[in-house]
């Protein structure tokens, strides 16, 4: 499941479509967060391809999945349901099948990122059918 307790309304419509990276941060200015984006920037092809979406949870600022806002209430079920506690760093990824496949207390480098996602069933299957993301 997306979480221990059931698929949180932001995230319902991604499951079975997009994987997931959570991005738990105290904010924008936290250094394992800044370095988390940055190990994202210019990889933009590689995340379309593996159908990743970034969701920023950050305890002040703007929370969003993609391009959609995550409110408050939405925000904290997730940080609960995977026992994030506040002021933390944490990066989770979610398969398409809603399942945790990695949980990392520091920065993952998107080569790591990739490799893990090419290893996966689901994702090996789409390599090998040839698939391309659309967007």
């Amino acid at each position: 499941m997306w979480t221990k307790s059931g698929d949180p309304a932001c995230l319902a419509p991604y499951r079975w479509k997009n994987r997931i990276l959570l991005i738990f941060a105290p904010s924008a200015e936290h250094s394992d967060y800044a370095k988390q984006v940055q190990a994202l920037e210019g990889e933009f092809a590689g995340v379309v391809e593996r159908d990743l979406l970034v969701a920023e949870l950050l305890e002040d600022g703007d929370c969003r999945v993609g391009d959609c806002c995550i409110d408050p209430v939405s925000r904290a079920l997730l940080r609960g349901n995977f026992g994030v506690e506040p002021g933390d760093f944490v990066v989770i990824l979610i398969g398409k099948d809603g399942t945790e496949k990695l949980w990392s207390e520091l920065p993952v480098p998107a080569d790591e990122l990739f490799s893990l996602i090419d290893s996966m069933p689901i994702r090996r299957r789409e390599m090998e059918e040839g698939h391309v993301a659309a967007g």
